[in-house]
């Protein structure tokens, strides 16, 4: 895993909410927006492509995105269209994003320095890799 940024903004998906979420073979997207107040100005957007391991806790729902089994990524439906209440490191170096609704998303960081488990793409089209 690369490490995150001495800068890295925690901030990033403050007042937005998870728009949608994309399954692939190895990798899980999610797509967070901020609303658009007003018309014709592009809205702020923040993607999120996990490929490494995610760990959930949604309502009763406590597990890990397992890429053999496509239904225990069913439970990640719940939080579309869930404001974001927090970005966090948590444990080690695990990049945890936790929702109004008391769920939250946990990114977990490899141990390994030569693959990623993440990569965001922020709005202004930095990529930070993780």
């Amino acid at each position: 895993m690369y490490r995150l940024p001495e800068n890295f903004d925690f901030e990033l998906l403050s007042g937005c909410y998870l728009e949608t979420i994309c399954f692939g073979a190895q990798v899980t997207v999610f797509n967070f927006k901020r609303p658009q107040h007003t018309p014709g100005i592009r809205a702020y957007t923040v993607s999120f492509a996990v490929e490494g391991g995610l760990i959930f806790n949604i309502g009763e729902h406590n597990g890990n995105r397992d890429f053999g089994d496509p239904y225990s990524s069913a439970a990640l439906l719940n939080l579309i269209l869930s404001d974001v209440s927090s970005v966090t490191i948590s444990k080690a170096s695990d990049l945890k994003i936790s929702f109004d609704t008391d769920d939250h998303l946990t990114i977990a960081s490899s141990d390994n320095d030569e693959f990623e488990s993440c990569t965001i793409y922020l709005n202004d089209g930095e990529v930070i890799v993780i």
